[in-house]
């Protein structure tokens, strides 16, 4: 290679450096205009207290933390760095992450108490999908569990636990919190934590969330639960057979995406919601639906636009 050649490989080397060093910038820059608490009027104004009563701005705030665990913030700086921002939008500083096998979350404060996210399952991740199908149970004092979501905490018990233990000035409300396989965790860990920390868990609110233990299992959760459910989100329906759903549910009408035509039940309403299921099933390119109706963005979306119209 001739020494013109090599300064012209070099001198484009250079030029591909600074494209990607402008390109990084304005990647970051394009984070900094995104907040994912775009309605920063309903976190200011919520009230928060141990073994907290069901909030519409709770609700809201949480289904937004359940969708930021989806930021794959093990992946890269910039990843993270995202994470960061979109917390900070809500006046939220991270605490700290954890990343093992098919479990991901984060825990996140501010002034008012700390908020432990859980993410989801991603149908790309192979430990995801084998957490989701290991459905035998796992025998505990409390009852019995969903072996996969089991041991998919248990990848980061002791994480998550240490944290709260090694922090003498912790005596803020945690809530708990988390979307499809993180609603499972959220509600594994919630339990635990019960019996591994001093302070009380103000509440755990989950999205979307299959059913984790059996009878006896429910009877032992003292915390407040708050469940909210899709319409035909059909992760919410498995697995059956011997498990039972935990917690207050709440129920999200169907409607068009980006439609605000919906209604929030206090229950869930068995006819209204096995004649949307019939619909799903019988009306042609309609079964779409299933899966719209376990989006974590359409659970934010119609929980955002209920607290505005609740609190205006």
């Amino acid at each position: 290679m001739t020494t013109n050649s090599m300064k012209l490989q070099e001198k484009k080397l250079a030029t591909a450096q600074k494209k990607l060093e402008n390109a990084k910038k304005e990647y970051l820059e394009t984070i900094e205009t995104i907040q994912a608490f775009a309605e920063p009027r309903l976190v200011q104004s919520t009230s928060l207290i141990v073994r907290a009563a069901y909030s519409d701005r709770v609700a809201w705030m949480m289904a937004v933390m359940a969708k930021l665990a989806y930021i794959e913030f093990e992946t890269s700086e910039e990843e993270l760095f995202r994470l960061i921002f979109n917390l900070k939008s809500g006046g939220f500083e991270l605490v700290s992450t954890f990343s093992k096998g098919s479990t991901q979350g984060f825990l996140a404060k501010n002034e008012n108490m700390y908020v432990l996210s859980f993410r989801g399952t991603q149908p790309k991740r192979f430990e995801d999908i084998n957490t989701d199908i290991r459905v035998y149970k796992s025998s505990l004092k409390e009852g019995k569990i969903h072996a996969g979501f089991h041991e998919a905490y248990q990848d980061v018990e002791d994480e998550i636990v240490k944290i709260f233990l090694n922090n003498e000035e912790w005596t803020w409300p945690l809530y708990v919190t988390g979307h499809s396989l993180g609603g499972a965790l959220a509600t594994i860990a919630t339990q635990n934590l019960e019996h591994k920390i001093k302070s009380q868990i103000a509440a755990c609110y989950t999205f979307g969330s299959p059913r984790v233990g059996n009878k006896q299992y429910e009877r032992n959760i003292k915390a407040p639960f708050y469940r909210i459910v899709h319409s035909t989100d059909i992760v919410t329906l498995i697995p059956s057979i011997g498990y039972m759903h935990i917690g207050d549910p709440r129920y999200l009408t169907y409607s068009r995406p980006e439609s605000d035509k919906f209604y929030l039940y206090r229950s869930i309403p068995t006819f209204r919601r096995f004649w949307e299921m019939l619909l799903a099933v019988i009306i042609p390119f309609n079964w779409p639906r299933w899966v719209m109706c376990h989006s974590i963005e359409e659970y934010e979306r119609k929980l955002r636009i209920y607290a505005i119209q609740r609190n205006k």
